[in-house]
């Protein structure tokens, strides 16, 4: 085996840790961001000796005849480190546009400046780190906005992720039916052999992440539900968010002594 090449769904230092244990000294691991329109974008090069970050991996640098671009709402550049979508300036489409004037029209716009290139919003916001590789921030339309805040669930499930005790996590918005407000739910895997309460997420997430980022809702599965792609069915976990929307509403505590209060019943009752 040469090369193991990983893509559709975003790829993490456990994956390069399995490659590394699995496969090979001398393989490589390719880490590759694609689209359907385009094909593949952009590629993440490892050699077996490489050293990481724990977490997600990079998208990695564009490919050949590709152009990628990070664009705030407006369109307009955004600053070197900053977040933006992804957008994509090439001449290549993928194979069920050939000839398709129409689709193509759809689906994207000319640049003005180079004839022959076209312009493709992805969806997909990213921000260019400090070995210019491109890292992936989530989806443009799963933005979700609570209490006021814009909120991107990918950054709240890589630090559910970053416990000890998860092996994956899924963040999305589920509707208050008493408030309609947008609140935050979490579906959780844990690793075999450890325990974690939805109230002890809940309490360790607290020094981790803004208020307003903690999910007030925690389910746990020993599976996710998956797409015919085998993607994570995020609508599937939806729906099971919303049937638990009569569960009692968790009161947080209000100054830094209840919290400590609240601390210390946990761990009496093992709940942290």
């Amino acid at each position: 085996l040469r090369i193991a090449k990983l893509g559709a769904e975003q790829a993490t230092s456990e994956d390069f840790a399995a490659f590394q244990k699995h496969f090979p000294e001398d393989a490589i691991f390719v880490h590759t961001l694609g689209c359907s329109e385009a094909g593949n974008i952009a590629a993440l090069r490892l050699s077996y000796g490489d050293r990481i970050h724990d977490g997600s991996l990079a998208a990695g640098k564009a490919l050949k005849g590709m152009e990628v671009l990070l664009v705030d709402d407006d369109g307009k550049p955004v600053p070197l480190g900053a977040t933006g979508e992804v957008v994509l300036h090439s001449r290549y489409l993928s194979a069920g546009y050939w000839r398709n004037d129409a689709l193509t029209a759809e689906r994207f716009s000319a640049d003005l400046d180079i004839p022959g290139v076209r312009i493709f919003r992805t969806g997909d916001l990213g921000r260019i780190n400090a070995d210019g590789d491109l890292e992936l921030r989530g989806r443009k339309d799963s933005l979700l906005k609570i209490r006021g805040y814009r909120v991107e669930p990918s950054e709240i499930e890589n630090t559910i992720q970053s416990l000890s005790a998860v092996e994956k996590a899924a963040v999305y918005g589920i509707e208050d039916p008493q408030s309609h407000a947008t609140r935050l739910a979490t579906a959780v895997v844990l690793r075999p052999g450890h325990t974690l309460s939805a109230t002890g997420l809940r309490m360790t997430l607290r020094p981790l992440l803004p208020g307003y980022m903690v999910p007030s809702t925690v389910h746990f599965l020993d599976t996710f539900p998956l797409t015919q792609q085998g993607k994570t069915d995020r609508e599937a976990l939806r729906r099971l968010g919303e049937a638990r929307q009569n569960e009692p509403a968790e009161v947080h505590p209000k100054t830094t002594t209840e919290a400590w209060l609240a601390y210390v019943w946990a761990k009496a009752f093992g709940l942290s």
